[in-house]
């Protein structure tokens, strides 16, 4: 087997730190396809009914991509430049009743990690090999892009709920922004040019296709993509909150 780049080797001796619940629950699902797949199913339900048919779509274009990873690679940025435009208003009108940070990290590792262990179950090699032919494809891609979704869905609730508790009203135009450089791992997403806007999303696809390629290994996906996934929630929450307007006192009568 090919050897894993030298920073996924060490992103997944840090995700050994994990916390102790999501190791636990990461433990579960390796190996156990069907059962990685039910905890998934569990995570995603609280999505809205649009979002999963935005998440079918692109499953379905992305499966059809997936006979050269250098397609698939530029069929999932196209696929997240348009998902993020559409997704995260979205969550940011209907977001998740996250109470902490740790909840959020810990709700979105768990849902990379299942995805990663539906990938590895499926032979994600298989995939890239065979494409669509393969039987596995399209619950591949359902899979990952449903873990990626509920990590964005993680990382925009827990910004909104921080940003509420400090006593401001959200920017939707700021929180676009911050969760999109949440997602790709820079702070590029806070250009409002068109032109920036391809650049995060080529950024976000090579990210979730680095986080996949560790998958090829068995065992060390799992850890990796929950490791890195939980990042984008420890990265937003960083931000500092004051691009946010101050809640307007009530009125006195």
């Amino acid at each position: 087997m090919a050897r894993q780049p030298a920073v996924i080797s060490r992103l997944a001796e840090r995700a050994a730190g994990l916390p102790t619940e999501v190791s636990r629950q990461l433990r579960g699902l390796a190996g156990n396809v069907d059962a990685a797949r039910a905890r998934l199913g569990e995570i995603a339900a609280g999505l809205p009914p649009e979002a999963k048919k935005e998440l079918t779509r692109s499953a379905r274009r992305l499966a059809l991509a997936a006979r050269s990873p250098k397609k698939f690679v530029a069929a999932l940025s196209a696929e997240l430049e348009r998902l993020i435009d559409v997704l995260v208003p979205l969550a940011g009108r209907t977001p998740l009743p996250l109470k902490s940070p740790t909840q959020a990290r810990t709700l979105v590792a768990v849902a990379a990690g299942a995805a990663a262990a539906i990938a590895e179950g499926e032979e994600l090699v298989a995939v890239f090999t065979a494409g669509a032919a393969a039987p596995g494809a399209p619950a591949v891609a359902a899979a990952l892009l449903t873990a990626w979704a509920v990590e964005l869905w993680g990382t925009t609730s827990v910004r909104i709920n921080q940003i509420r508790a400090g006593g401001r009203e959200v920017d939707e135009d700021l929180l676009r922004h911050e969760v999109t450089g949440a997602l790709v791992g820079s702070d590029e997403g806070t250009s409002p040019a068109r032109r920036m806007g391809e650049r995060v999303a080529q950024r976000a696809a090579r990210r979730l296709a680095r986080r996949w390629a560790a998958g090829l290994a068995p065992g060390v996906g799992i850890l990796y993509d929950a490791y890195d996934a939980q990042r984008s929630v420890r990265d937003v929450t960083r931000l500092p909150i004051d691009g946010h307007t101050l809640r307007s006192p009530p009125a006195v009568r």
